[in-house]
């Protein structure tokens, strides 16, 4: 619980960001030290030269490889107005500085936060996850049985009973009646030949390793999403434009989306129904409607953003959704367009900017996804409507929003949210790294917002995936040594509201 003193100072902080503007990160990086450009030399050079001059400083061997700058042009040394989140410092400080601190820094709304409805959303978002587990745990073993009991008729009917039993014949689970090498056989014959049998198996088996991740999760050595099977989305690149914070925010937003998708029994029900092609109900939130929609105060290409402001738009206002548009031509065939991201930002279009949009909304609808999928009213967007407000969003380190979270809870909120935005101080060497464990000391303000998605004790050091292309890092993802460059400062999870059937 938050204590009196800390409450005070929040809400002193949320007056001082509406007056002085939220915090801004830039991609753009700030380099300790600058060498001195000779003539001829590209940006690349520059910045290869300016992160010898920081390894050189470097009190620890660098554990990482170094190459061209991953956007091919020279960066300008600027962090926007990031500074203002604040640096941790050892001393304690007063209640001016903590002020201070706070100024700009978006902080959760705490009564929304209390408030009936979010209270009941979460709960009712907790029962769904235990009733999906039983309906999914009691569906697989039905059909797990069920097609062992079939397999086996037809091979006593083909072939006599043969020697296949080592208990009573067909009764209990399969591996309890069935000879161990028969079973063996015939699991590996229903894995290859029947199709629906293994997706089936793959997504029970899939939800069933996520709930035990609850209980065991943040104490694992090793962990990375994507194993267990959770679309974190591809490895965008976002140019020039200064929006970091906003492709972070929109992809720890699917993420989460999927994530949520797959605990709530979404997935098990699509894959056992077969209603809906499988992967159907993935959700596609929209960086570009973010920039144009969110306000040059809050974020824009020229000075950068925070995530935690990209955040809270999605939760008081809406997330923002593909903004596919009708065209009609003279032949009366529609066409729909979506708004692609662009790199700069342009005119708001969303039709929900100006209305009060309801927690929790509609799943992706595809044009062409069949008579089993949702049919809208003519004349609304055909491609997707995704329409609706996120639950809440916070901190890592909800306490102390203006000190890094610790290793233990980083984990532990990658485990229970899923991928984290995951700011650091971007330095020249972080610019052109190329692959192996990036362990950068840099004492400078966070200027770079990434994604968590998982960590490697190891290694000692964070997934963490980039938004600077796949030419940057290993594929667009990289290693951060745990504490490098300020990494993690800032932390911040979002928290879906998944689309009811009442919804629909």
């Amino acid at each position: 619980m938050l204590d009196k003193r800390l409450l005070l100072v929040l809400a002193a902080a949320l007056c001082v960001a509406v007056l002085g503007g939220p915090p801004r990160v830039s991609s753009r990086q700030n380099p300790p030290c600058v060498t001195t450009q000779t003539p001829g030399q590209t940006g690349k050079q520059v910045k290869l030269d300016d992160c010898g001059c920081e390894q050189s400083a470097a009190t620890e061997k660098p554990t990482y490889r170094v190459g061209a700058a991953p956007f091919g042009r020279e960066a300008a040394p600027r962090v926007g107005r990031s500074s203002r989140v604040g640096v941790r410092r050892n001393r304690a400080r007063t209640e001016s500085e903590e002020d201070e601190l706070y100024n700009g820094l978006e902080i959760p709304d705490l009564k929304d936060l209390r408030s009936p409805e979010v209270a009941g959303l979460r709960e009712k978002v907790s029962s769904a996850r235990q009733e999906a587990w039983r309906k999914v745990e009691k569906g697989w073993q039905s059909q797990y049985r069920g097609a062992f009991e079939r397999e086996i008729r037809e091979r006593i009917f083909l072939n006599g009973s043969g020697d296949f039993f080592q208990a009573e014949p067909l009764i209990g689970q399969p591996e309890d009646y069935l000879k161990p090498e028969v079973y063996r056989e015939v699991l590996a014959h229903l894995r290859k030949n029947r199709p629906g049998f293994s997706t089936l198996e793959r997504e029970y088996q899939r939800l069933k390793l996520i709930r035990e991740l609850d209980e065991r999760g943040p104490t694992l050595p090793k962990f990375d999403w994507r194993e267990y099977g959770l679309n974190v989305g591809a490895v965008m690149h976002q140019g020039a434009c200064e929006s970091c914070w906003a492709f972070a925010a929109v992809s720890v937003y699917q993420s989460s989306w999927n994530l949520e998708l797959i605990r709530s029994g979404g997935y098990w029900d699509a894959v056992q129904d077969w209603a809906e092609p499988y992967g159907l109900l993935d959700r596609f939130a929209s960086v570009q409607q973010l920039l144009n929609c969110i306000s040059k105060e809050k974020g824009d290409c020229e000075s950068g953003g925070w995530h935690g402001s990209a955040f809270a738009f999605m939760v008081t206002s809406h997330v923002p959704r593909l903004a596919d548009r009708r065209i009609y031509r003279r032949t009366t065939i529609d066409k729909i367009e979506a708004e692609g991201y662009t790199g700069k930002v342009s005119r708001c279009i969303s039709p929900f900017r100006q209305t009060t949009v309801r927690r929790g909304g509609r799943v992706i609808v595809l044009e062409n996804a069949g008579s089993a999928a949702v049919r809208l009213q003519r004349g609304t967007d055909r491609k997707a409507t995704n329409f609706d407000r996120a639950l809440a969003w916070g901190y890592v380190n909800e306490q102390k929003p203006d000190q890094l979270p610790s290793v233990a809870q980083l984990k532990q909120a990658l485990i229970e949210h899923g991928p984290l935005a995951m700011p650091i101080h971007g330095d020249a060497c972080f610019s052109v790294y190329r692959g192996g464990v990036f362990n950068g000391r840099g004492a400078g303000e966070v200027n770079h917002v990434m994604v968590l998605v998982g960590w490697d004790d190891e290694k000692g050091a964070w997934l963490i995936k980039n938004s600077w292309g796949e030419e940057w890092g290993e594929k667009g993802y990289g290693w951060v040594a745990y504490g490098s460059n300020n990494i993690g400062f800032g932390a911040a999870w979002i928290q879906p509201t998944p689309a009811t059937e009442a919804q629909w």
